[in-house]
């Protein structure tokens, strides 16, 4: 187990992690500023950022829950899946707020899809936790 430090440390990093994702989503007519800058890459830019963002928020809560353990989870299958789904569940409830956020934010929508986007990203960040548990 971590200490408290370690553990607070590693909170701090979840909750700065997803206050850098509300910062970007509260900016609005950042479709158009993005536009201007990657042109007709802008959709897979922007879509590829949400994969990312949120496969690092599922690493950063498990980096945390792995913290919390006392003792160390011995790992069979069932129990590395059984591991992530917090982390999982977390991000994709983050995902799911972040988007009902944006909403409000003007020149910005909410997209069920960018829910799916985020959601992919935390399984693709998921698996890799899973194969790289021992």
């Amino acid at each position: 187990m971590a200490t408290k430090k370690q553990q607070a440390f590693r909170a701090a990093c979840v909750l700065a992690w997803m206050g850098v994702i509300f910062y970007f989503s509260n900016q609005a007519n950042s479709n158009q500023v993005t536009e201007e800058i990657f042109g007709g890459l802008n959709y897979f830019v922007r879509k590829g950022a949400h994969l990312t963002e949120y496969a690092i928020l599922l690493s950063l809560c498990q980096w945390f829950k792995l913290s919390l353990d006392d003792p160390p989870i011995k790992l069979r299958p069932q129990t590395k899946f059984v591991n992530l789904l917090p982390p999982f569940a977390v991000t994709v409830l983050y995902a799911m707020s972040d988007e009902w956020h944006q909403s409000f934010v003007p020149a910005r929508s909410a997209l069920f899809s960018d829910v799916l986007i985020d959601s992919t990203g935390a399984a693709i960040a998921a698996l890799i936790w899973f194969w790289r548990m021992k």
